[in-house]
């Protein structure tokens, strides 16, 4: 007997199936673009997270230059992201990374009370400049485990 779980369970396997079917012809469209297809590709996203910069460092005008309201240097690929407190902003003062109020501090689990930042929370951070191609950046983490390299980008030692 089919129960209503069953129903369900079968039906999220079928939106997940279609989402990575989506994202595989997706990647597939993009790899059959000749070179000049693809930078102007690259080129139209670059001009649209420039427009996105802008207007966020227009909307926070004091956030912290050094790590672009973030609050930390963080690298991420994937679902894998790493970091530490940026100096500016988190140093002594603790101070908000987008809007600059005193006290805020990436440990804490409560938002600013003058902007609502939370660390990595939705528009916490300025847009990246260039944006991250997914396909690529886990290729190359494919590569660099294959060579039995490790998949920290700072760390370029074979692991044992």
């Amino acid at each position: 007997m089919i129960t209503w779980d069953d129903v369900k369970n079968l039906e999220a396997d079928l939106r997940e199936q279609a989402a990575l079917q989506a994202e595989e012809t997706a990647a597939q469209a993009r790899n059959r673009m000749n070179p000049q297809e693809q930078e102007a590709d690259r080129a139209f996203a670059r001009a649209k997270r420039q427009g996105e910069r802008a207007e966020w460092a227009a909307r926070w005008p004091q956030h912290c230059r050094s790590c672009e309201g973030a609050g930390a240097f963080t690298v991420q690929c994937g679902e894998e992201a790493d970091g530490e407190p940026c100096e500016d902003c988190q140093g002594i003062m603790a101070c908000c990374p987008r809007c600059g109020a005193v006290g805020v501090s990436i440990f804490q689990s409560w938002p600013c009370r003058g902007c609502g930042w939370t660390y990595g929370g939705p528009d916490a951070v300025m847009p990246s400049a260039e944006p991250i191609w997914r396909a690529e950046c886990e290729e190359e983490w494919a590569a660099r485990k294959a060579a039995g390299l490790s998949v920290d980008p700072f760390d370029n030692e074979r692991e044992g």
